[in-house]
């Protein structure tokens, strides 16, 4: 009996000793772990206080504990969660200036974003570089200097996870059933931080392989024409102009106060759509959508499917892409990828420096129009262009040349617009201007682009229109950028023309697409479209998607944002942004919805 008696006390002594060493050591690994789900537990407090967030940042906590129940050390632990502790400081810098976490789409934003373009938000970068390496030294210290070697979890910290890992799930279970549990936990694993943001790089890196895989698969696609040939010797070209960060609302067309298109308001025979919304709020989405049939639902199946290069292609057209958009070589962007089913690719950046300055780091939209000109000089019969515009693409003052300055702006102001450094006033008032000045110049650029296709006497179409358009200085979340679901970004600009040779050789197109000027469209119906206003058809041309049929029907019109969530803009985004009195963030953890209900 005094045997079991000493026994019991050596392990009651024993046991009261761990928890001691547990209770000094656990406030220090509860820390670190802070550190390696900080994007979790700041979404949880911000920008409103989320029960529901807290309890699913506890949970992973926990979680990421279990390894340690099974002979890892803690401390060994730890070390290797250090990585995440390094990108977690990005990951929440992403979510403040975007309102979003990673999504696969915006990785590949940023793939494809050059250093020029990526300098207009130095002072965030440049801010979550030093917290990323204060955090990281922080938790370095934590982790060397307050957890002991060897140390593992003991009683306190096994009820713990006892809780949080098992009960909390079990409680859900009861409420909601095995099935849908199952789902939701898997939601916490893959929509928070890490697992959300590895799954969106592994996504992003599949769908820039199938991107770059599309070969010869897209070029065996099967075309017809519907309408009758034309006489001999009578040519026909065809121009699909792919704007960039151009919204509508900012056009003189389209009721701006400013005289920005004064050109275009006088250019007989244009059709102006003045009510048009673009899928997706960024290149790498809304490009794909206009150039293949796919529309925001269907957008990873761009890279399988043909684009209207390929159907051009294959009807015996010559087709060209221009682009003054930058090629980055061996990381090539998905529109890039795109251009290779042209016959010719022009990727006119590549010509730096210009002007005798180095004030610009990409060519001028104008710089594709020589090049216009002397392929059309070729005398080739059928002909297609492709034009992938910069736009109104950040920086604003690296689009036009200083004679279209026409908005006094100060471009030192402009380019130091993100340093909050300038009074509010003065930055937007600037960025307006030369803002403005973008649309100025895109006005002369589409007249002269009509005036040449004019002189040929063919049958011609030049067809423009917005991958998306940008926000202004009100938006509460990326002023003047764009990435997010505001009617600003949405809302872009459609403007067709038809040359007088094609109006009298093409009257059913013609008519219908002067019969939709004023419907509410989407420019995801562009693929269907353009193929019926060249009178050819394909397996996958749908004549109720095309505005130049006079059986056109316009559907939803669904958008995609850059979370993968899909919303339909008439009754979503428009009423929610009227409501709210414009677009600001909301809290939303649930990936499939878009705009939740406002709380207010």
């Amino acid at each position: 009996m005094e045997n079991m008696k000493a026994l019991w006390m050596r392990l009651c002594l024993a046991m009261r000793h761990r928890v001691q060493h547990e209770r000094d050591a656990l406030p220090w690994v509860f820390l670190a772990l802070c550190c390696v789900l900080l994007p979790n537990l700041a979404l949880a407090f911000w920008p409103n206080w989320d029960k529901d967030g807290l309890w699913d940042f506890f949970h992973l906590l926990c979680l990421a504990l279990l390894p340690c129940f099974v002979g890892l050390s803690v401390r060994k632990l730890l070390w290797f969660l250090w990585p995440l502790v390094c990108v977690g400081p990005a990951v929440l810098a992403c979510r403040v200036v975007t309102g979003e976490l990673p999504s696969e789409w915006l990785f590949l934003v940023i793939a494809e974003t050059n250093p020029r373009e990526a300098s207009a938000f130095a002072p965030q970068i440049v801010a979550t570089v030093l917290a990323d390496v204060m955090l990281a030294s922080a938790y370095g210290w934590i982790v060397w200097r307050k957890i002991p070697v060897g140390f593992r979890p003991g009683p306190l910290c096994a009820g713990l996870v006892v809780v949080c890992v098992l009960l909390y799930p079990l409680t859900e279970m009861f409420d909601y059933g095995a099935r849908e549990e199952g789902r939701m936990e898997m939601g916490r694993l893959t929509a928070g931080y890490p697992g959300g943001t590895i799954k969106a790089f592994l996504t992003a890196a599949g769908l820039r392989r199938q991107m770059s895989e599309r070969g010869e698969q897209c070029d065996n696609v099967v075309v017809k024409s519907t309408e009758p040939p034309l006489p001999a010797g009578q040519r026909e070209i065809h121009m699909l102009v792919l704007g960039e960060s151009t919204r509508a609302s900012s056009l003189q067309l389209n009721g701006y106060e400013r005289e920005t298109t004064p050109l275009l308001a006088k250019m007989p025979g244009l059709l102006n759509f003045k009510d048009v919304i673009a899928p997706a709020p960024a290149t790498v989405l809304s490009v794909p959508i206009l150039l293949t049939p796919t529309n925001a639902a269907t957008v990873r199946n761009a890279g399988l499917l043909p684009s209207i290069l390929n159907v051009f292609k294959a009807a015996g057209y010559r087709v060209y892409w221009l682009s003054t958009q930058p090629k980055h070589g061996l990381w090539d962007t998905s529109n890039s990828i795109l251009a290779l089913d042209a016959n010719r690719t022009y990727f006119l950046s590549a010509k730096l420096p210009r002007h005798d300055t180095t004030d610009y780091q990409t060519a001028l939209d104008s710089d594709m129009i020589p090049v216009v000109r002397e392929i059309l000089a070729r005398g080739e019969p059928k002909v297609l262009f492709v034009l992938h515009t910069m736009g109104s693409h950040l920086v604003y003052a690296d689009r036009y040349p200083p004679e279209f300055n026409r908005f006094p702006a100060d471009l030192n102001v402009c380019k130091h617009a993100r340093d909050h450094t300038l009074p509010a006033d003065v930055v937007n008032l600037n960025m307006r201007n030369s803002y403005d000045n973008t649309i100025v110049f895109i006005d002369w650029v589409l007249s002269q682009l009509i005036e040449v296709l004019t002189k040929e006497h063919s049958v011609t179409s030049l067809y423009y229109v917005s991958d998306h358009g940008e926000n202004g200085a009100e938006s509460a979340v990326l002023p003047w950028g764009h990435g997010n679901l505001t009617t600003a970004v949405l809302h872009v600009p459609m403007i067709l023309w038809l040359s007088p040779e094609y109006q009298a050789a093409r009257p059913r197109q013609f008519q219908a697409l002067r019969s939709h000027v004023n419907l509410p469209l989407s420019s995801d119906n562009t693929f269907h479209t353009y193929l019926d206003i060249a009178g050819l058809t394909c397996p996958l041309t749908q004549l109720d998607h095309s505005i130049a049929s006079p059986s056109f029907h316009q559907g939803p019109r669904i958008v995609t944002h850059l979370h993968d969530g899909l919303a339909d803009y008439d009754k979503e985004i428009l009423p929610m942004e009227g409501k709210r009195g414009g677009w600001r963030p909301l809290k939303n953890r649930k990936p499939q919805l878009i705009v939740p209900p406002d709380t207010k």
